[in-house]
């Protein structure tokens, strides 16, 4: 063999190799598939409350090899189940874990039933099991009789045929017409017996039985789990107005308390005369005026207000650039560092450096898309810097801040005791035959809490915070909103100067693109000396283009900070 030849027969190789690689998964999904052929269950209705059942399911094993076919049994909605045998391809089963053999664990919920053989590929096998199901047959509304779910949920595999039968005493009539609940079927029926047929049943759908005579046809009395249920039921009816009379008081004590409270530390209002101001009132910072209209929370309009007053005033300069990620892909800018942040107030600092610094230190750049990521640890230090700040001008009323803060803990508190009692009390209800009234009293109690937590909350939010000082200077600045608002309404009046002026109280009241589009739409025409593009300042549109995206960055950022189908069940499948 020459050394061309040798070359070939190596390459050859080499690409047999690598398509074997890539068609062995494609190979091992096809080798490995089973169905069922056919999925048969047979009930009869015995008395004393009994069911004698009987399921047959021929699978059929496409590759392999498989060893074990397995079906679990819900105890839940009886009192019991029997099991009689399994049978393997017609042959019955002795108990155990061999090939050949059953594994049965009948102290499990769901018991669990295991069918061993030997390895089998490309061949079907057939799996049998008798059991006897004890107090199944119990009531609903005015009738009695079975909802079981003969096929269960979790099922792996396809059924190709699925056949129901129920026999039943011959002298009885079913109150309604059966019902096979979760496939298409055809219906036999003769006298003591229905006959159910479904095709083509996927992987994972349970099929319910349900089949109801008249009362006292085939039970004198409920079975016990049902009797249990029934008594739980009638004793929470009874303790129920108990519950709500106790939620009611709780709740009312609560609102008459919180309401006493305020009056005690409420004082006479200031009335301040309305009036249309004009211009800034003071020398509050935007995002200083907007937090003083509501003292509660910062928020990412005063964020965004705060970047474009910085930039304005000459600390730094957005830069449009392309090749943005997520959202940015076609708009991003670069926030640049012109000066160092000495002399700002606290709240600029705050956000100034915490946007500049990074794990590197700090930096002269960097891209406004990054601000989401970084300011749902910034808007903490941003809220108490302004809190600080405005508590030091006296529009803050120090000890109201700290009565806000107890009704807050105190609000806290309510939630963290109802949680707890709302999960204990559901269990004792559910679960308990002895405590339920227990339980019935601590759900009131519970609802009491909770009414209570919400009144506090209102009363939280509500509690004022302002000096009077405070309160006359929020006055004047909720007047300068008004005006700023009517302008935009109005889109007439507006004058050159006023754009970038007023830009950044309108961006903190949450107006800011509405307030350069007012512009625009007058035909107004700017050159923005802090926003840079690769055409040189930024116009009017990319003033727009700024806003929003910084309004867009901010908000992100803010942001980021039944019973069962009866009887029966379990799961079936193979392996």
């Amino acid at each position: 063999m020459t050394l061309r030849q040798m070359r070939l027969v190596l390459w050859l190789a080499v690409l047999v190799g690598i398509a074997a690689l890539v068609s062995a998964p494609q190979d091992e999904a096809r080798a490995r598939s089973y169905y069922a052929e056919r999925y048969d269950v047979s009930l009869q209705i015995l008395a004393d409350n009994r069911i004698q059942v009987e399921e047959v399911v021929t699978f059929r094993f496409e590759g392999g090899p498989y060893t074990y076919a397995f079906r679990q049994l819900s105890l839940d909605q009886l009192e019991g189940v029997e099991i009689q045998g399994a049978t393997l391809d017609g042959l019955r089963l002795p108990e155990g874990n061999q090939p050949n053999q059953v594994e049965i664990k009948r102290s499990a919920n769901p018991i669990e039933i295991t069918w061993h053989f030997p390895p089998t590929q490309e061949a079907t096998r057939t799996i049998g099991l008798q059991y006897q199901v004890h107090g199944h047959i119990h009531l609903r509304d005015n009738a009695e009789g079975i909802f079981w779910q003969a096929i269960p949920e979790e099922h792996e595999y396809v059924i190709r045929q699925a056949q129901i039968s129920v026999r039943y005493p011959s002298h009885l009539t079913p109150a309604e017409t059966p019902q096979l609940r979760g496939a298409q079927y055809t219906t036999t029926h003769t006298r003591g017996e229905f006959v159910f047929i479904a095709q083509d049943i996927p992987a994972n759908q349970g099929i319910t039985i349900e089949m109801l005579f008249p009362r006292g046809s085939l039970i004198a009395q409920p079975p016990d789990w049902q009797a249990r249920l029934l008594a739980r039921g009638a004793q929470a009816r009874q303790m129920a107005p108990w519950a709500i009379g106790l939620g009611l008081l709780v709740g009312i004590v609560a609102l008459v308390i919180l309401w006493q409270y305020r009056r005690q530390h409420e004082r006479t209002p200031i009335l301040i005369p309305p009036g249309i101001v004009t211009n800034p009132p003071d020398s509050l910072t935007p995002a200083q005026a907007a937090f003083l209209l509501n003292p509660t929370a910062a928020t990412p309009a005063q964020v965004a207000a705060t970047l474009v007053h910085l930039a304005q005033k000459g600390w730094l300069r957005l830069e449009a650039i392309h090749g943005g990620r997520g959202l940015f892909k076609s708009r991003d800018y670069t926030l640049q560092r012109v000066r160092d942040a000495g002399a700002l107030k606290e709240h600029e600092q705050v956000l100034f450096q915490g946007l500049f610094t990074t794990r590197q230190g700090l930096q002269s750049s960097v891209r406004l898309s990054t601000l989401g990521s970084k300011l749902p640890r910034l808007i903490f230090p941003f809220k108490q810097a302004l809190t600080r700040e405005l508590l030091g001008l006296g529009l803050l009323d120090t000890r109201y801040l700290g009565e806000r803060q107890r009704l807050s803990t105190l609000t806290t508190l309510t939630f963290l005791l109802e949680i707890p009692l709302l999960i204990l009390s559901l269990i004792l209800v559910l679960s308990s035959d002895v405590l339920v009234g227990v339980g019935t009293l601590g759900l009131g109690l519970a609802g009491g809490l909770m009414m209570a937590g919400v009144a506090m909350i209102f009363f939280t939010y509500g509690w004022p915070l302002l000096t009077p000082q405070g309160e006359t200077h929020a006055a004047r600045w909720k007047g300068f909103k008004h005006y700023l608002d009517n302008l935009i309404k109005q889109h007439s009046g507006l004058q050159r100067e006023w754009l970038e002026a007023y830009l950044p109280y309108a961006v903190a009241f949450g107006s800011g693109l509405q307030w350069v589009e007012a512009f625009r739409d007058q035909g107004f025409a700017a050159t923005i000396s802090w926003l840079l593009t690769p055409a040189g300042a930024g116009s009017m549109d990319d003033l727009i283009g700024a806003i929003a995206t910084t309004s867009v960055v901010t908000s992100a950022g803010a942001d980021g900070g039944a019973g069962g189908d009866g009887g029966g069940g379990g799961a079936s499948g193979a392996g």
